[in-house]
């Protein structure tokens, strides 16, 4: 879920970390997002460099925490399922890099999808 180039100057344990934050946040955040983003602490926006591995860890346990109290939405779990479903079909033809996130706008569930430049011609 991380770039390899990424994952290797993080280190293993941060990188782990910041994927399971990523699919912990009900924000739909997904790993280079956050990596590029940073990390939202306190309703200040902080960079990946300066949170440890602990303090991520400890954000995506609360962040779990929060998703199994709040209701689930079966659409939205379904507009879920569906972005994975797209984000491996574009993996099987090729397309590396590639980040499906999706947003409830105007009462319908809307599918972005994110794609490196590069990748373009491969669709």
């Amino acid at each position: 879920h991380i770039p390899r180039s990424d994952a290797l100057s993080l280190g293993p344990e941060k990188a782990y970390a910041i994927v399971r934050y990523a699919k912990a946040t009900a924000a739909l955040d997904v790993a280079p997002q956050i990596l590029q983003e940073g990390i939202v602490v306190n309703r200040r926006r902080r960079p990946v460099a300066d949170l440890s591995v602990r303090e991520i860890a400890g954000l995506a346990s609360v962040s779990r925490q929060n998703r199994r109290n709040a209701t689930d939405d079966p659409e939205r779990h379904e507009a879920l399922e569906a972005a994975r479903e797209a984000e491996r079909n574009l993996r099987k033809r090729g397309i590396r890099g590639v980040a499906v996130t999706v947003r409830k706008q105007n009462g319908t569930w809307v599918a972005h999808i994110a794609v490196p430049l590069a990748a373009l011609e491969k669709l």
